[in-house]
C-alpha cells in the first residue's frame, strides 16, 4: 500500500507575543483589490528556534486517545523536543537544579482526524490530583498551569504563517493529568483559544479528545484534532507547535511550531 503522510513543519519557538513588522504598504485607494496583500513578518530567529519537518503517517487503525501510545505510532516518524528556553531566570522554578525535560513527538492521521502523541521524559513529573482551577479557563497569558507539568499545542492549519492573534489564538494546553487549559477573554472574546474556548466567535470545536498518563520515565500526552473541512489532504503541509512546560524547572520549554506536517 502506498504510504500517505501529512507533514508537520515544526519549529522550536517560545509561545509569547511576537512583534510584527510590516513588509508592504497597502494602497487603500482601491478598496476590494485582492491583488495587493499586506504581509507581516514576526521577529523570528531561526538559530534560536530551529524548524523541523515531521510526517504524520496515515493509518486505518482505531486510535484510542487514552494517553497510552497505540501500536499505529510505532512506524510513524518521530521528532525530538529538546530545544530549551529559559524563562524568567528560573525565578518561579520549584527546583532550578532539576534535570531538563525533553520529549518525542509522533503523529498519525486517518483522513478526518489528526492524532498527536508526546512522550515526555521527566525525572520528577508534577502531576496534580485535582482539576485545574476554573475548569481550565485562564484569563492571563500564557495559559499554562503553574502547579503541574503540561504540554502546549498550537496549530497553523492553513500554513499561512501569520504570527498575530489569528494564529496565537489556536493555542491550548493539556496538562500531565490530562486536563485542558486555555486562554479566554471576556473583554475581547476573539483573543481566546479558537480551538478550545467555546466563547470565541470563531470557535472551531475541533478538539475531539485528549488524555495523559504517567510512565516510568515521565508522562505521555495524546490529542485528537478534527481536520476535516480544513482542505488538508495527502501531501499537505501545515504548522504545529508543541511545547513542554516543566514547573519544577522552568527552563524546559521546548516547542514545535508551524512548520510542516505532511499528510501522507
Amino acid at each position: 500500500m502506498k504510504k500517505r503522510t501529512i507533514a508537520l513543519l515544526i519549529v522550536f519557538v517560545l509561545v509569547i507575543g511576537i512583534p510584527m513588522q510590516s513588509l508592504a504598504m497597502y494602497n487603500y485607494s482601491n478598496p476590494g483589490d485582492r491583488e495587493n496583500i499586506v504581509y507581516y513578518k514576526g521577529a523570528y530567529d531561526p538559530v534560536a528556534n530551529p524548524q523541523k519537518s515531521l510526517d504524520s503517517l496515515f493509518t486505518t487503525d482505531t486510535i484510542s486517545v487514552d494517553g497510552i501510545m497505540d501500536a499505529a505510532y510505532n512506524n510513524a516518524p518521530s521528532s525530538q523536543i529538546e530545544n530549551t528556553k529559559e524563562l524568567n531566570n528560573l525565578q518561579y522554578a520549584q527546583t532550578p537544579s532539576a534535570n531538563r525535560t525533553k520529549g518525542v513527538l509522533r503523529s498519525v492521521w486517518d483522513g478526518s482526524v489528526l492524532y498527536l502523541c508526546v512522550e515526555v521524559t521527566d525525572e520528577n513529573p508534577i502531576i496534580a490530583a485535582t482539576p485545574p482551577a476554573n475548569n481550565g479557563v485562564m484569563t492571563s497569558k500564557p495559559a499554562v498551569p503553574t502547579d503541574r507539568d503540561s504540554v502546549v499545542f498550537a496549530f497553523d492549519l492553513w500554513n499561512d504563517k501569520v504570527v498575530y492573534e489569528t494564529d496565537t489564538s489556536a493555542v491550548f494546553t493539556i496538562d500531565s493529568s490530562g486536563n485542558l487549559t486555555y486562554f479566554s477573554s471576556s473583554n475581547i472574546p476573539s483573543l481566546g483559544s479558537v480551538h478550545a474556548d467555546p466563547t470565541h466567535p470563531e470557535y472551531t470545536n475541533r478538539i475531539i479528545s485528549y488524555a495523559a498518563s504517567q510512565t516510568p520515565t515521565g508522562y505521555t500526552v495524546e490529542l485528537a484534532l478534527q481536520i476535516e473541512g480544513t482542505e488538508l489532504k495527502n501531501g499537505t503541509t501545515f504548522g504545529v507547535d508543541v511545547q513542554i512546560c516543566n514547573v519544577e524547572n522552568l527552563d524546559a520549554r521546548t516547542v514545535q511550531e508551524p512548520k510542516c506536517r505532511r499528510l501522507g
